[in-house]
């Protein structure tokens, strides 16, 4: 393990203060006198008078840093000073998307279903990157505190994961899930550090997941994405709460699980969605929404919640590396977002709610006329409504197994 740099503070000149978390503190900053603009993100000072936490900081911060992904905050330095203890990272420029859904509560509005599952995925794969390879003995790194606060939209339109295992739970050494007692010395929890696991990851994962689609936070008392909004399905409810583990449902055993549930679903969408696409949404919502902070008339506001744009297909293969970054008609796509939020998708018929059974049931009917995809569709219904209806977890059990088992060969 590299040991950390020991480069003065003054090698990076702080300018602009641009937040504070509860471990860390984010300056924009200049690297000496070459001025390649950069953040600096420092320790608290009262937490860098214990020796431990500063200790943990430095380690979760060299893991961190040996990790080079798309989707990840690129760290360039971890510096150890006299009395300062930091980290430098790439400059970026955007919106966190906790900062971005208050802009749109604020307005009344919500985000489209689209942009949830894209910017999910593309935290999914980042995090499959730091857990490494599920069929190899790679070393797994845990963020230990995935949430709205630290996945950032940029301006660019790209997704960043940041504070990579720096979180208040992460640098006290409990899961981010769980409470714990500490040390006497308030910096530990009894037992030692915990360097967090995949299910806690997952957790947070889906948590970002459930707030994107639904504007609010995951309540004790869990209630379906699908009760929220009236553009849920049935298979994304069974796709959050498995991420979540909520009663009932089986949770994923790898990150790599959910990635591939999420690709399954985007691949069924009709439109691709690029970089352009996030940019120009965000730019929409940035300059029709204040901050809440800053109550203002709003100006040009998007359609109220129940108007969304349609939900496009995310092509994987067209990202593009951090180093090249594409170039886009900024102006083309903030206009094909503003028209395509005018049109709202077709609301479901008015109907009285109908039980697991009956879904169930019209499961059956389904599968006796040939139609296995609305069968399927029916029985992950009856689950939103009652995870722990056997029948239909029976029946979708041997559904896929039947599809499965007539796929070619060449396919499995």
């Amino acid at each position: 393990m590299d040991p950390a740099s020991t480069a003065p503070v003054e090698s990076y000149v702080r300018s602009k203060k641009l937040r504070s978390t509860k471990t860390l503190e984010v300056w924009r900053a200049r690297v000496g006198q070459s001025g390649r603009p950069c953040l600096v993100k420092r320790l608290r000072p009262e937490l860098a008078e214990k020796p431990r936490l500063v200790e943990q900081f430095v380690i979760r911060a060299r893991r961190a840093k040996r990790l080079n992904h798309r989707g990840l905050e690129r760290i360039t330095d971890v510096v150890v000073g006299a009395d300062e203890y930091y980290l430098v990272a790439e400059s970026y420029d955007g919106q966190t998307v906790r900062e971005i859904i208050d802009r749109l509560r604020a307005g009344d509005n919500a985000l489209p279903a689209w942009f949830a599952l894209h910017v999910t995925y593309k935290v999914g794969l980042a995090l499959a990157h730091a857990h490494g390879d599920h069929h190899a003995a790679t070393e797994a790194v845990y963020h230990q505190g995935v949430s709205t606060d630290n996945v950032v939209i940029t301006d660019l339109g790209e997704v960043l994961l940041v504070d990579f295992g720096l979180s208040h739970s992460a640098l006290f050494g409990v899961d981010g899930a769980a409470t714990a007692s500490t040390s006497s010395s308030g910096e530990f929890a009894v037992g030692g550090p915990h360097f967090g696991d995949a299910q806690s990851d997952i957790k947070g994962l889906g948590g970002v997941f459930y707030e994107l689609l639904t504007g609010h936070h995951v309540s004790k008392r869990y209630v379906s994405p699908s009760r929220h909004v009236a553009w849920g399905s049935p298979e994304i409810d069974q796709l959050v709460g498995r991420m979540l583990s909520v009663p009932g449902a089986a949770p994923y055993p790898n990150i790599h699980h959910v990635t591939r549930a999420l690709d399954e679903i985007v691949q069924r969408q009709r439109q691709p969605v690029d970089n352009s696409h996030l940019a120009g949404l965000l730019h929409l919502v940035t300059t029709s929404f204040p901050s809440p902070k800053v109550r203002q008339p709003k100006a040009d506001a998007l359609p109220r919640a129940k108007t969304m744009l349609p939900e496009p297909i995310i092509d994987i293969e067209a990202d593009r590396s951090r180093s090249t970054p594409p170039q886009h008609d900024w102006d083309a796509a903030v206009t094909r977002t503003r028209a395509e939020s005018q049109r709202p998708p077709p609301l479901p018929e008015t109907e009285a709610p109908i039980s697991a059974t009956e879904s169930f049931e019209r499961g059956l009917e389904k599968l006796k006329a040939g139609d296995l995809g609305a069968a399927e569709s029916e029985w992950l219904h009856a689950l939103a409504i009652d995870p722990n209806h056997r029948l239909s977890q029976v029946n979708l059990k041997l559904l896929r197994r039947l599809r499965s088992s007539k796929r070619p060969a060449a396919l499995k």
